[in-house]
């Protein structure tokens, strides 16, 4: 399965509609001006605004993370954070995403 940029599915999904940038914006409740920025990368086009657009056109599109650990330098030291609350998890590099806590937390939930 390839993987595309919100802005390259829109260009996909711009380009199977065999219209105008004006009529894309008529057709998606957008001005012609966003579909412009959005096909030339000028702007990065939201998840929501896809998927929204997509389902006006009778198209799904789906969509696939993959999270990486996000790493930063905390006082010259490195630092892995977690992705839901952002506080230091370890110091130095590690795989992990979340910190205890947020893994409790989403454990309970279910």
């Amino acid at each position: 399965m390839k993987t595309y940029t919100t802005n390259e599915a829109f260009r996909k999904l711009f380009l199977s509609q065999n219209c105008t940038q004006l009529e894309m914006g008529y057709r998606t409740d957008t001005d012609k001006h966003s579909v412009h920025d959005w096909l030339k990368g000028r702007n990065q086009l939201r998840f929501d605004k896809l998927e929204q657009m997509a389902n006006h056109l009778g198209k799904r599109v789906k969509i696939v993370i993959e999270d990486k650990p996000i790493h930063k330098f905390n006082n010259g030291n490195l630092a892995t954070l977690c992705h839901k609350c952002s506080v230091i998890i370890s110091v130095g590099f590690t795989d992990d995403l979340y910190c205890k806590e947020c893994v409790k937390e989403q454990f309970k939930n279910k």
